[in-house]
């Protein structure tokens, strides 16, 4: 049984979060005549902008398996980091994992920082959830553990996905 590292899916709604755009905003005005001689000009007016800088930035976050490959009735860890590579805080982040078909939640296995958030495993939907506050520099590291099915079949590949929204209410 193979955990394809290339099928593991961090999908990240982050519509909504401040990114860094860089640009300058350019003005054009005809006037009066701008020169000494008095003779009819164009005048280009070009004024720097400051782009507002991110507040939140969670596209840096990633996600890990180990191992990625392993015999049916083994252990599968996964690790989702979430990082924030912004300059404020990330307040109302939301961390949506549903475990694959063959697979099954390792009872406790859920890790996080405490201080940083809430989660748990909802049997009846097969979801690993955490919410929280991903500070500025300070990633927030969130573990589980699978076994993978005895009757997956050898060679089968299984796909998970997490799904991180922003917080802002537009992931």
């Amino acid at each position: 049984w193979l955990v394809d590292p290339a099928a593991v899916v961090l999908s990240l709604a982050l519509i909504g979060v401040g990114l860094l755009v860089l640009g300058y905003s350019t003005h054009v005005q005809a006037g009066p005549p701008t020169t000494p001689s008095g003779t009819e000009n164009t005048r280009l007016d070009i004024e720097e902008v400051s782009a507002p800088r991110a507040s939140a930035n969670l596209s840096s976050s990633i996600k890990l398996v180990e191992p990625n490959v392993v015999p049916p009735g083994e252990a599968v860890t996964y690790t989702v980091v979430l990082d924030n590579a912004g300059l404020d805080d990330a307040p109302n982040v939301s961390l949506t994992d549903t475990l694959p078909v063959s697979t099954t939640y390792l009872p406790n296995s859920l890790t996080y920082p405490p201080e940083s958030g809430v989660g748990g495993y909802n049997p009846a939907t097969g979801e690993i959830t955490w919410t929280g506050t991903v500070s500025a520099g300070l990633p927030v590291t969130v573990t589980f553990v699978v076994t993978v099915d005895v009757a997956l079949a050898d060679g089968a590949t299984v796909i998970n996905t997490a799904v991180i929204t922003d917080g802002a209410g537009m992931g």
